[in-house]
């Protein structure tokens, strides 16, 4: 059976609906993939005038771009043709617009494709198609389209293509080249400005942290010149810069990490990659000094001046030698280009003959200078002399004439030492050194490159044949330096004395010594005093606040007399030295003389610093304490000895206790008619000689007397300490008194064998007189005094001077001598002392100088050694028998 077709007229009316919704929908579709198209084309223009569009940016736009053709109008095509292609689509399409008619249409439509229907009844279905036929012949499906846009799509169409033609219109150049970077955005093309810039690199290496500046310029060619043009640093503030003679000049802060600065002028831009760098330091620089030729050094001296100062010697040259951070373009010193070696700049050698200055440029191969100029100061100075110094050396030193005089010498120069000695001269004096001499020695011969000398040196006055005199010792140095004098040290006076000197030296200093003892001792004396006044206070008294500082005090005044006196010992231990090495002084008084210092050493090291603390911890200690707290039992100590009790229930001696470790006691007990008293019935007053010491042995009558009434008194630490103080410092007086007496006994003898030295002495200054006159006597003899020699008469002249000081000093002697005598009335003494002055012989010392100015030398003679005689005589009548 044939199948019945759709009316005619309803498929040419469906047919018509289809044509006419694909070619709206067609449309929607090119126009917006032309929408896509130029709109990309005119956002990378747009771009293109603010930045270098990038070549990623402008794939991505042409890309997006080319959706509308590429995705979304395929799309169309396979959703409005494609779907289309039957008319049920078509008949369900339109029943989007008109949903009743639309069934309609769907369900005649069905009917004729359904064989299974039209088996039924084909008079029905003609009868409902050309229902449907006739009640859609006048029906209008233009307005039917489903969202029809292509109206509103020709617009947003048209407008882009209109801007783009204005754009190829107006600027050509600028939309053409646009156009290319467009459809060949991986291309080669460059953006196209109306603004153009030259001058600026695309790399820039800078100074690190410092301010610096950026030029732009306008190029010839450029069609725009902006007033203002900014630069931007990474993410920092942007900055402006005028236009002033076609130059745009920005100054940037000081930048330390690298960076991108974008330049920017009317619609160029131009990054320039920033690169801060340090400039090019001088790691080192060095000079090459050669000094002067006499000063005989083997090779040039190498000097670091990286200071900026350096001193040379007249007369030598000097090159240099700097090494920088980085390889160097160029170098100048003064002004003047100087010879580069990668990082290092070589001068060359400058004579230097006065103070100047040096001015150092440099340039790395990054273009970067240095900040400023290293300047050198240069400063010429002249050969200084050498300079020596003796260590461990007294101002005033007394030497023993056979000692050896020990110090240290150092000697110093600023390029080299050529020798190193001692020199010395005598201090005149009229009775020990009438006629000065002079005298040098070699100590350290030097080097030309030997800077310091520090050694010992050593002096003995009977190495060098001084003889016992006054005399001034220094030392000298010498350099290299031509016609240059010698460098001297500080001047020392030494004493060089005789044994016999050195003992009356030793006797006067003993002599000052003791009286400075005996004045620690008197001080310890008035502390005495002050502390027996102070333990007659009761324990209220002492407890008062003044009374505690008056303790405090003592103290302080026991502790510094305690020093006062260490100090003298420790000068008195220096005596003793010096006597030990004098062989005038014996054994047993040597002996003494250390015993009593070492007595002195314990007095002032260990007894009166005891006392000293006695007294800080009375004055620190509590008051009195109650008997309440006093009942601390104690500890039996052990005894020995006889305890004739025959009373029954008396225990035996007492086991002492081991952690107590008690002092033993030796007692003797007695029997007696007392009751023997219990342990309870009186409380035993501590001993007061402490628990550090063993005490004489005892004797105890069993029971002992009455109790006192009211009890024992309640004990005062405070007391306690006042008291063992007192009693420590009054045996530590008596041990000091006795010292005192041996100390003087020493000395009474020392000053008794000094009268006799000191007369021995002015003896022999008589002989050394007449020798001396006796030199002279052959020119001078049968001459009157204007006739003699100039030399006759100067040292006739000296005996003067000579005899005038030996006057004086036998004078003192015999001073001494009366004083001595006063002090211990001993015969021999005044037996002397009575010869000296009946003699008158202080008068008749000064009468030889005046006869032997008159040129009567033979008397003079004879009466120098008369006296001579006498004062020998009396030493011998001194020194008595045995």
């Amino acid at each position: 059976m044939k199948l019945i077709d759709l009316p005619h007229g309803t498929h040419a009316k469906l047919d018509g609906y289809r044509r006419h919704v694909r070619a709206v929908k067609l449309a929607e579709g090119v126009l917006a993939a032309v929408f896509g198209l130029v709109l990309s084309y005119l956002l990378v223009f747009v771009l293109d005038r603010i930045w270098d569009t990038p070549i990623a940016l402008r794939a991505l736009m042409l890309l997006v771009g080319s959706l509308g053709f590429g995705v979304f109008f395929p799309l169309k095509c396979h959703r409005w043709v494609w779907k289309t292609r039957r008319m049920e689509q078509v008949a369900r399409l339109l029943k989007h617009a008109f949903p009743r008619l639309g069934d309609q249409l769907l369900g005649i439509v069905e009917l004729a494709q359904s064989e299974s229907e039209q088996n039924r009844s084909q008079t029905l279905i003609r009868a409902a198609m050309a229902q449907v036929d006739e009640s859609i012949r006048d029906r209008d499906f233009s307005d039917a389209v489903p969202n029809a846009r292509h109206r509103s799509w020709a617009w947003a169409a048209g407008i882009p293509l209109a801007l783009t033609v204005l754009v190829f219109a107006i600027v050509p150049a600028a939309g053409g080249n646009a156009l290319m970077r467009w459809i060949w955005p991986w291309g080669d093309t460059e953006r196209f400005t109306f603004a153009q810039i030259e001058g600026l690199p695309d790399q820039l290496v800078v100074p690190m942290a410092e301010a610096f500046d950026v030029h732009a310029r306008l190029a010839a060619e450029t069609r725009w010149s902006p007033q203002t043009g900014t630069a931007q640093y990474g993410s920092q503030a942007k900055l402006t810069a005028k236009l002033t003679e076609n130059v745009y000049q920005f100054q940037l802060p000081p930048q330390q990490e690298t960076g991108t600065m974008v330049v920017s002028v009317g619609d160029v831009k131009h990054s320039i990659e920033i690169r801060p760098t340090r400039r090019p330091e001088l790691r080192d620089i060095q000079a090459t000094v050669t000094l002067p030729s006499y000063l005989g050094y083997s090779s040039d001296l190498i000097s670091d001046v990286r200071g900026g100062v350096i001193s040379l010697v007249k007369g030598s040259t000097a090159g240099f030698r700097a090494s920088a951070t980085r390889e160097l373009q160029s170098a100048e010193l003064d002004g003047e280009a100087q010879t580069v070696d990668g990082p290092a700049v070589v001068t060359a050698p400058v004579a230097v003959l006065a103070s100047g200055v040096k001015r150092l440029t440099w340039r790395d191969r990054l273009g970067l200078t240095s900040r400023e100029p290293f300047v050198l100061t240069v400063n010429a100075k002249d050969d200084e002399a050498p300079a020596v110094f003796c260590d461990s050396l007294s101002q005033n030193h007394i030497l023993l004439s056979t000692d050896v005089l020990t110090f240290d010498i150092r000697a110093e120069d600023d390029f080299g030492l050529k020798r190193v000695g001692l020199e010395w001269v005598g201090v005149a004096d009229p009775l020990r050194n009438a006629q000065p001499a002079k005298g040098e020695k070699l100590v350290f011969g030097g080097d030309h490159e030997m800077k310091e000398i520090v050694g010992r040196a050593t002096f003995s006055p009977e190495r060098e044949g001084l003889k016992p005199r006054t005399i001034q010792l220094r030392a000298f140095v010498e350099d290299f330096k031509p016609d240059r004098e010698r460098s001297y040290s500080a001047t020392f006076i030494v004493h060089v004395l005789s044994p016999a000197e050195h003992a009356i030296w030793l006797t006067e200093q003993l002599a000052k010594w003791i009286r400075q003892a005996d004045g620690v001792y008197e001080r310890e004396m008035q502390l005495h005093d002050r502390n027996l006044e102070l333990r007659k206070l009761t324990a209220q008294e002492i407890d008062r606040a003044e009374n505690r500082q008056r303790i405090e005090q003592q103290a302080a005044a026991e502790r510094a007399n305690a020093a006062r006196l260490g100090a003298l010992t420790h000068i008195g231990q220096q005596l003793v030295e010096q006597a030990t090495r004098n062989d005038q002084f014996n054994v047993a008084t040597l002996e003494t003389w250390a015993e009593m210092l070492q007595k002195l050493k314990d007095i002032s090291g260990k007894r009166m610093p005891s006392v000293a603390d006695l007294l800080k911890n009375s004055a620190r200690a509590p008051g009195q304490v109650p008997s309440s707290q006093n009942s601390t039992p104690t500890v039996p100590s052990p005894k020995v000895g006889n305890i004739r009790d025959s009373k029954p229930g008396q225990a035996g001696p007492t086991k002492p206790s081991e952690p107590g470790k008690p002092i033993p006691q030796i007692i003797d007990v007695e029997s007696g008619s007392n009751d023997p008293k219990q342990p309870n019935d009186a409380k035993k007053e501590p001993s007061k000689s402490g628990a550090g010491g063993l005490t004489l042995p005892k004797t105890d009558v069993l029971g002992g007397g009455p109790d006192q009434k009211g009890g024992p008194e309640a004990p005062c630490p405070a007391q306690d300490a006042l008291e063992q103080a007192v009693e420590e410092q009054i045996d530590l007086l008596a041990e000091f008194e006795k010292v005192r007496e041996e100390l003087q006994k020493i000395l009474d003898n020392l000053e008794s064998s000094t009268f006799v030295k000191r007369l021995k002495a002015a003896s022999r200054r008589q002989i050394e007189i007449a020798n001396d006159m006796n030199k002279i006597l052959g020119s001078s003899f049968g001459r009157t005094a204007s006739d003699l020699p100039e030399v006759d008469r100067k040292i006739s002249s000296k005996v003067v001077i000579r005899e005038d000081a030996q006057s004086e000093n036998v004078y003192t002697i015999q001073e001494d001598l009366e004083a001595y005598f006063n002090r211990k009335q001993q015969g021999k003494f005044k037996t002397v002392l009575n010869e000296m002055q009946e003699t008158q012989v202080a008068s008749k010392l000064k009468e030889i100088g005046t006869v032997a100015v008159e040129n009567r030398k033979g008397k003079s003679i004879v009466m120098a050694e008369f006296w001579a005689d006498h004062l020998d005589r009396w030493a011998e009548q001194l020194v008595g028998p045995g």
